[in-house]
């Protein structure tokens, strides 16, 4: 999740761990220890789709937590040796393991038994950036601040922690209440996809997005809690797997399909094959789209028709402009809006396929 978040939940763990002792040193200790995972954004990679499915990679591995643990631990007695060192070790793995196990709930995916296992572990059951989680944390560690001899620290920072603990409990009960919906509503239109995941859409638990995946297509569907009745309406796509056979880097696709579960489609722009991760964003605006090729004029002069597919360095396309129209989309939806009165709005093509069942509720 974003910094923040991860700084609040260090913190907090450290109140904890440490039963509330010198309270406004534990909360900077343990601000600065949840956010340590995230550091390896600053790892240098040969292309961006290496730095996207690396990150939470070996830094969010719950094995070198445990190795690293005890270093961290030795040099925290240099700070503080009125607590031993088990209590110090103790900390720090737990404030690391936190880290990457709050992480793991998220659609991003994070390899939390590097260096084994084929896939990242994507939750989805939390977006990235959630005020409802973060908002307990931070309150009770500015109380705490503003209050460090009170008797009641260990209180209010096991407040703080159970409240954020409920809400994410939430999350996870929400998605597999919505995923056994999605899976009835698909049915009854006789589709049965490969795989299927649903996702809290931005900063929210209430408006939630459904994608399943076939050979040649997705189904992407919502599925708001402020209007349960609606149930959840789909529209599908092509995933464009006609471009596969064109994309030379066989090994950057086999890396972009293993981290996002081959939650994947593909498109072409201008001259260029492009990848996108449809776990994040939503039709037709993605967070994380790649370049995997491209088609260059066969002969100087030629105007017309594709060359032969030649293979790009997998970096990041950029955004879409269009993406402040998607949110202004989700936000009207969020609010409860009626989703037939937005799809005109929206602007999206697609195939001619479309399909909901309003009868069946969550």
């Amino acid at each position: 999740m974003d910094s923040l978040s991860q700084a609040m939940l260090g913190s907090a763990v450290a109140l904890v761990a440490t039963r509330g002792r010198q309270p406004r040193r534990a909360i900077v200790i343990g601000a600065l220890l949840g956010t340590l995972p995230d550091l390896d954004v600053l790892v240098p990679f040969e292309n961006d789709l290496d730095a996207m499915t690396k990150h939470r990679s070996w830094s969010h591995s719950w094995l070198m937590h445990l190795i690293i643990a005890p270093v961290f631990a030795f040099l925290l007695g240099y700070i503080d040796r009125s607590w031993g060192f088990l209590n110090r070790f103790l900390t720090c793995f737990l404030i690391f393991v936190t880290h990457s196990g709050l992480d793991a709930l998220t659609i991003y995916g994070t390899w939390l038994f590097w260096p084994f296992g084929t896939e990242p572990i994507m939750g989805g059951s939390t977006f990235i950036i959630d005020p409802l989680f973060s908002l307990p944390l931070l309150m009770a560690a500015i109380w705490i601040w503003r209050r460090p001899l009170q008797q009641h620290v260990l209180t209010v920072s096991l407040a703080g922690l159970v409240i954020s603990s409920l809400y994410l409990c939430w999350g996870l009960y929400a998605k597999n209440n919505i995923e056994e919906l999605a899976i009835n509503t698909l049915a009854k239109a006789k589709i049965s996809p490969q795989a299927l995941v649903a996702t809290p859409t931005p900063f929210n638990s209430i408006l939630w997005r459904v994608i399943a995946i076939d050979d040649q297509y997705f189904h992407e569907g919502y599925f708001s809690y402020l209007k349960p009745d609606e149930g959840i309406n789909f529209s599908t796509y092509n995933r464009g797997i006609e471009y596969v056979a064109d994309i030379r880097d066989k090994k950057a696709l086999d890396q972009f399909a293993r981290f996002n579960h081959n939650f994947h489609a593909f498109s072409e722009d201008g001259d260029r094959i492009l990848g996108q991760d449809l776990r994040m964003g939503g039709e037709p605006y993605y967070f994380f789209q790649f370049e995997f090729g491209h088609y260059p004029k066969a002969k100087k002069g030629i105007t017309e028709g594709k060359g032969f597919p030649v293979a790009s360095i997998p970096n990041e396309a950029p955004m879409k402009i269009e993406i402040i129209k998607f949110f202004g989309w989700l936000g009207q939806r969020l609010l409860g809006r009626d989703l037939a009165s937005l799809e005109s709005e929206r602007n999206v093509d697609q195939d001619p396929t479309k399909f909901s069942n309003n009868a069946v509720k969550s």
